[in-house]
C-alpha cells in the first residue's frame, strides 16, 4: 500500500483533481483489511465501525497466519471470573504472559463497561 492510499485512509478524504473539492475516501476491504492487521486493529475493532467485510477478510488473513491447529486455549483468573485467551503454540513464557495480562485487561475493561450493549457489541 503506498503512503498516499494510507493518509487518504487516516483522514477520510482524498484530494480533488485540478482544484476540484476534496471526495471521501473508503478503502476496499482488502486494502483495510491488510492495514489493520498491519497495526494490530481486530475483526470486532472493523465490525464496530461497520466494516464487516474487512473483518472478514482480516480474520481470513489471522487464520492463515495462526491456523486453529497452532493455537492452544489458556485461561486467567480476573476478579469477576475468568477470561479464556488462545496463544500460538510454543509461544515463549514472555509472550505468554503478555497476553495473559492484554486478556485479563480486556476482560476486566469489558465488566467495567457493563458487558455488550444491546446491539452485542
Amino acid at each position: 500500500m503506498s503512503a498516499e492510499t494510507w493518509g487518504h485512509m487516516e483522514r477520510g478524504y482524498k484530494p480533488g483533481l485540478h482544484g476540484s473539492p476534496p471526495t471521501k475516501f473508503a478503502p476496499s476491504a482488502q486494502i483495510l483489511a491488510h492495514a489493520a492487521f498491519a497495526i494490530g486493529v481486530t475483526p470486532a475493532d472493523l465490525e464496530q465501525v461497520d466494516r464487516e467485510d474487512a473483518a472478514e477478510v482480516l480474520t481470513k488473513m489471522i487464520s492463515a497466519v495462526h491456523p486453529p491447529e497452532e493455537l492452544e486455549a489458556d485461561s486467567s483468573e480476573i476478579d469477576d471470573g475468568r477470561v479464556f485467551f488462545l496463544v500460538p503454540k510454543g509461544v515463549s513464557m514472555d509472550d505468554r504472559e503478555r497476553i495473559r495480562r492484554w486478556a485479563e485487561k480486556l476482560a476486566e475493561e469489558f465488566v467495567k463497561n457493563d458487558g455488550p450493549d444491546e446491539d452485542g457489541d
